[in-house]
């Protein structure tokens, strides 16, 4: 979509919010994005686009209205989960994520490295996981972690709300129950509460000082989950289609390979910065000094705002997507 059709900066917030708010996995949505690159869009909002898509994708009649994102390999059982289904009631999520995201985003950079800067930004993600739970309909606290996290991918909101998910007690998860069963973890209190959250601050900084400081706290909440529920093969599988480019465009290929690899990478200092490798160089993606830049801030009045338009450098894209030799 992004080399071909082209992308805005509210295509990427709605991408964010149907990838949180409908899917339980990846193999649904990525076959309605290849779909999607050689058709025309029937919806301006990229999430009702999405909606259509993926009933068609899975077959299912257009009153059904939950859960349309689900699918094979799930991640999370589905939760009946109803799909927003006007353009007004997108826009009003989306300018609610707008303002919590831009206050959210200047609060997490004014946080200044110290003694005390782990728990701020784990303060910081928990407070803005409450206000998504609390405003907009159909998240609860995975969906909720799921939407920031994916946010912060994508270049919404700071890479620290990435790395710094807190170990939490979401009712029924893997996590809660690794928390009972193996840390001797009793009912504390609400998930959000500031025991819990030093609990990650000390428990993180002891498993540093035999790893380093690239295991961060997303790694020991995922580690914690899987662990809780018991590690199963759908852990380590994502669903990615092969792309191809050519002189005149970039041509999907419909073969389920992964081609791309990507991880967020701190350089041993926590100066946090999404990159991918393709099997020959690295390139860096998001970041300031980046050579190629998915989605990007401007900041007005002090806040960051997303801009309308998304730069894209289509030579290195293509590049990037070059099989190896």
């Amino acid at each position: 979509m992004y080399c071909n059709k082209g992308i805005t900066s509210k295509d990427v917030f709605e991408l964010c919010l149907f990838f949180a708010h409908q899917c339980n996995t990846t193999v649904t949505i990525v076959k309605a994005l290849v779909l999607m690159c050689g058709q025309k869009r029937k919806n301006a909002s990229l999430y009702l686009e999405l909606v259509r898509v993926c009933k068609s994708v899975k077959g299912l009649p257009k009153e059904h209205n939950h859960d349309v994102g689900s699918g094979a390999i799930p991640r999370f059982q589905a939760s009946h989960n109803r799909a927003y289904s006007s353009p007004s009631e997108v826009s009003q999520v989306l300018e609610y994520l707008k303002k919590i995201f831009g206050e959210a985003s200047k609060s997490m950079t004014s946080i200044e490295k110290g003694s005390s800067c782990d728990i701020k930004r784990l303060r910081l993600f928990n407070n803005l996981k409450k206000q998504i739970t609390s405003e907009c309909q159909g998240f609860g606290g995975v969906r909720g972690m799921h939407l920031i996290q994916f946010s912060a991918i994508m270049g919404l909101i700071p890479l620290e709300f990435y790395t710094n998910v807190p170990v939490h007690l979401s009712n029924k998860s893997g996590t809660q129950k690794f928390m009972i069963d193996y840390m001797g973890w009793k009912d504390h209190g609400p998930e959000t509460s500031e025991e819990l959250l030093q609990w990650n601050v000390s428990t993180l900084r002891s498993i540093g000082k035999l790893f380093n400081k690239e295991f961060t706290y997303h790694f020991l909440e995922n580690y914690f989950c899987i662990r809780g529920r018991g590690k199963i093969t759908k852990d380590v599988l994502y669903h990615f289609p092969q792309i191809s480019p050519t002189t005149a465009s970039l041509n999907l290929v419909v073969e389920e390979i992964p081609q791309l690899f990507y991880h967020v990478s701190g350089n041993k200092c926590c100066d946090w910065r999404m990159v991918v490798f393709n099997g020959d160089r690295e390139y860096e993606i998001g970041g300031d000094n980046s050579e190629f830049t998915l989605t990007k801030y401007e900041t007005k009045g002090g806040y960051h705002c997303f801009p309308k338009t998304v730069e894209m450098n289509r030579t290195l894209f293509e590049r990037m997507y070059t099989p190896v030799s």
